[in-house]
């Protein structure tokens, strides 16, 4: 696979404003100081071994904010779908000003008040009014801590760039699947029926092909289900050099030779 195809443009050069937006706020969130307290530790070396699991996490959330970058495929919409089910949010802002002194950020959101921009008026949480003033859109990150900040936040930032990468190539480079049929027992144990898989252009076609396929391999000398396997399925794969695996695995392993195992084992396993 060669992967300069599909990692070519840098984010500049694709004009993509909101995404150039959204990695600069996230590069702003991963290098703000962790803000660990000796005081929860017992001694140095823990504080010393918890401190060096932090650099490493800022080095990986680099490492892969970098390659999303250089992915043209990713838009910046996409880096906000990435974080469904995350703890990390990504929104649209302004900051705006009231007559009555008040000070505060919004969302942006579309809305069908008599604004020319389209956007949602955001009221004044304090008086209820309009606000008099506001400032250009920016990208606000927002995290949600699990159990202790310092020792999440870049990481879960890492693991929202994986997200993004992980359906990016799923969609644009891997290659045509194949599929076996396959026989299963009441045990859950596979036997494969067909020897060398069979192609078709999508799932949907294998499966509406399946009753059809089973009468060609049984004429064509393959055996019959075994005694005791009585359910036939569908089984999508596909090839590599050492033999036919699933989808999850392919990208696996695609991952592995691009990052090395270290980051490919903590964020796209």
């Amino acid at each position: 696979m060669q992967t300069q195809n599909i990692f070519a443009a840098s984010t500049h050069e694709t004009g993509d404003t909101l995404k150039v937006s959204i990695l600069a706020a996230l590069r702003k969130f991963i290098g703000q100081r962790p803000g660990l307290d000796f005081a929860n530790y017992g001694d140095a070396a823990s504080y010393r071994a918890e401190s060096r699991s932090i650099t490493q996490d800022l080095n990986h959330a680099k490492t892969l904010l970098r390659k999303v970058e250089t992915a043209s495929g990713i838009s910046g919409l996409n880096l906000i779908e990435a974080t469904r089910g995350s703890r990390v949010k990504i929104e649209t802002v302004r900051d705006w000003e009231c007559n009555c002194g008040a000070k505060y950020s919004a969302p942006v959101k579309t809305g069908t008040t008599a604004n020319l921009s389209g956007e949602a008026t955001a009221w004044c949480p304090r008086c209820k009014a309009r606000p008099v003033m506001g400032s250009a859109h920016r990208i606000r990150i927002d995290y949600t801590t699990g159990q202790y900040f310092p020792t999440e936040y870049r990481a879960a930032v890492a693991r929202l760039c994986a997200n993004a990468l992980w359906d990016y190539i799923r969609e644009s480079s891997m290659p045509s699947p194949v599929y076996f049929v396959e026989w299963q027992n009441e045990r859950g144990e596979y036997v494969r029926a067909n020897r060398e898989p069979f192609k078709y252009q999508d799932a949907a076609e294998a499966q509406a092909n399946l009753t059809r396929r089973i009468k060609e391999q049984e004429k064509a000398a393959f055996t019959t289900p075994p005694h005791g396997y009585g359910f036939t399925t569908i089984r999508e794969a596909y090839k590599t050099p050492k033999g036919y695996i699933s989808g999850g695995d392919w990208l696996r392993a695609y991952f592995v030779r691009e990052f090395g195992r270290g980051i490919a084992s903590r964020f796209f396993n």
